[in-house]
């Protein structure tokens, strides 16, 4: 069952000067109690799907199509519309979201949010003590005695010191204020968990404690883990599925353990080259292009080049398209593929269902 389900969402965001075209007729389901990875390049729309989603957009963000239906618990349903729209039954405006997911204790209780930055999460004018109490103080049904035991037994999980509850967040290293969100999030035991670039700019260690403290969130709770990256090899580590973006669209949906076994498969054929990890000159570049494409058809030719870009170390060429000029009719990435057709360039793919997913994809419908 789905806890979130987006259907045809458009939005921008909009200054006097121009627009960004960050959502670009998003169709995707969110299931209960799986661990998703939304992958793409830097300003693909995945840092700003998952604030629309928690309704953290700034001011100037406008949804312009589509919705977005919410069941939490499978009891609570709500769908967020466009401000323009005729509401119905169990509809809000997208301009009331954040009041909604405020009042009725859905972002943070229903939906939580960890930021690569952790100190965007913190007030610095709390101690870390009082962050917890706030918490508490939206769980009226709580006991304090049975909240403080789950929170000792988070602390103790994360090696944190019980006395940082007496210090403010800027007193704490950053591995320190990470361990802080990772345990605020579980405390609140929310549906839905976000974690946004929280592997990006970070060393291997930190990253395997981060890796670490998310499997541990997946043993602890129920919860649906949402992962933003453009970090392959962090993603296929703990993701069940992956959803690709690109310029705001989501271009593909699949299992994770697809692109795993290409990427196995590559290695069988490859191995040398996976050892060196060297750029590979002309004609042997051919070569493993030509093998790895061979398993790897299914794949939609962005998450291929990003492939490629991971396993050879041969970079997708070009850039993302600036997001304040609209696609329009054309598909996203048209402009950087190397299987474009005439068609691509006049037309908005439809959404190919697969047997492990979907695929928005001009070549993949003309195999229907």
């Amino acid at each position: 069952m789905s806890v979130i389900q987006i259907q045809n969402l458009s939005g921008r965001i909009s200054s006097s000067f121009s627009s960004a075209y960050v959502a670009d007729q998003i169709t995707m389901d969110i299931d209960e109690n799986s661990t998703i990875g939304i992958l793409g390049e830097s300003g693909s729309g995945k840092t700003q799907l998952a604030m629309t989603l928690a309704g953290l957009n700034n001011a100037n963000y406008q949804m312009e199509r589509g919705s977005i239906h919410y069941k939490f618990n499978g009891l609570e349903e709500f769908t967020i519309v466009p401000n323009d729209i005729k509401i119905g039954s169990n509809e809000i405006s997208f301009d009331e979201l954040q009041t909604k997911l405020t009042r009725d204790g859905i972002y943070g209780n229903r939906i939580g949010f960890m930021f690569q930055d952790p100190g965007k999460s913190l007030n610095p004018y709390w101690t870390i003590g009082r962050h917890f109490k706030e918490i508490l103080n939206t769980k009226k049904e709580d006991d304090l005695g049975l909240f403080n035991t789950r929170k000792e037994e988070i602390y103790r999980a994360l090696k944190l010191d019980i006395e940082l509850d007496n210090r403010y967040p800027n007193h704490l290293s950053g591995g320190q204020q990470q361990r802080v969100v990772v345990a605020l999030v579980l405390i609140s035991e929310p549906e839905v968990i976000v974690a946004d670039e929280i592997a990006t700019g970070v060393d291997a260690s930190v990253k395997r404690e981060l890796l670490d403290y998310l499997l541990y969130v997946k043993h602890l709770t129920k919860s649906t883990l949402l992962i933003i990256t453009h970090d392959i090899g962090f993603l296929l580590k703990i993701a069940d599925k992956i959803i690709l973006m690109y310029k705001g669209a989501a271009l593909q949906s699949l299992d994770a353990d697809i692109i795993r076994s290409v990427i196995l498969s590559a290695q069988f054929i490859n191995q040398d080259v996976l050892k060196s990890k060297e750029s590979i000159p002309g004609n042997m570049q051919r070569n493993h292009n030509e093998g790895f494409d061979s398993i790897s058809q299914q794949l939609h030719p962005y998450l291929r080049g990003l492939l490629s870009a991971y396993i050879y170390n041969i970079p997708l060429e070009g850039d993302i398209p600036d997001p304040t000029k609209p696609t329009g009719e054309a598909c996203p990435f048209a402009e950087r593929c190397s299987d474009r057709m005439d068609e691509c360039s006049q037309t908005f793919p439809l959404l190919t269902t697969k047997p492990r997913g979907w695929v928005r994809c001009l070549k993949f419908e003309e195999k229907q």
